[in-house]
This record gives C-alpha cells, sequence and structure tokens, in this order.
C-alpha cells in the first residue's frame, strides 16, 4: 500500500475482552506510538472502508478508504491474485502428472503439495481483499 511513512491513523477498537482491555489501558501511550496512531476509539457501527484486524478476544479496524488509493490497491491485489493463479496452475498439472510423482524424490512430491495448499490459502485471502476493494469503489 502507498501510505505515506508520517501519516498516522485513528485504531477503532470493535470488540476486546477484559483483560485485554485492561492491558490496552495500561499501555495506550506506548501501543498508539508505535503503531503511529492518533487515537483508539469505540466503534460497532459500519465498517466499510476498513480493514479488520483479529486478535485474541478482541477486533481492530483501521479506516484505510481515505489514506489509501482504493483503484491502484484493488489493481495490485488482482496481480497478486493472477500470480498465485497461474502458480497454482503449474503446480496442479505437475502434481497431475504420474511422471513426475513417480521419478520426483517424495520429498520434492511433498514439498510441492504444501505449496499448494499454501498457495490456495493465499488465493482465498487474496480474493477476500480484492472483492473488500470492489466494495469501497
Amino acid at each position: 500500500m502507498n501510505v505515506p511513512a508520517g501519516l498516522k491513523v485513528q485504531l477503532l477498537q470493535v470488540k476486546l475482552g477484559s483483560l485485554e482491555q485492561a492491558y490496552l489501558n495500561r499501555n495506550e501511550f506506548i501501543v498508539k506510538r508505535l503503531a503511529r496512531l492518533t487515537n483508539i476509539s469505540s466503534n460497532t457501527g459500519e465498517q466499510m472502508g476498513m480493514v479488520t484486524i483479529s486478535v485474541d478476544s478482541g477486533e481492530f479496524c483501521l479506516p484505510i478508504a481515505d489514506i489509501v488509493d482504493i483503484s491502484s490497491e484493488k489493481q495490485r491485489l488482482e496481480k497478486n491474485l493472477k500470480k498465485v493463479h497461474d502458480e497454482k496452475i503449474l503446480i496442479s498439472t505437475k502434481l497431475e502428472n504420474k511422471k513426475f510423482i513417480d521419478n520426483a524424490p517424495g520429498v520434492v512430491v511433498n514439498e510441492h503439495r504444501q505449496r499448494l495448499l499454501n498457495l490456495n490459502t493465499e488465493y482465498d485471502k487474496l480474493k477476500a481483499a480484492v472483492l473488500r476493494f470492489s466494495a469501497l469503489g
């Protein structure tokens, strides 16, 4: 994302467990400074134009619609999505090739299978991100 390095943003707290809330209250100054936040406030309303950050016992949102060029970020994500898709096809083709399975060492075949699983996960995340950015504009 093309975000100015010195930019400070607001963090919206959607929900947080009581133990984590106590920790945040004690360390708010440090968290704000390290995360470059202007403030941390509560929000339970609409979350359009925001990125959701899930943590143990909680959820936060960063409003990004005003600080990120939505169209260029969507294009970047779509480019990465295509790259991951192409690599998935390449590895799937290899794994469907009986000759590759028979001749390649078991370690290599297992590495390809694991890589395909990782690519499937990455593809799903990128696809979801593209859909979220499409909803923004």
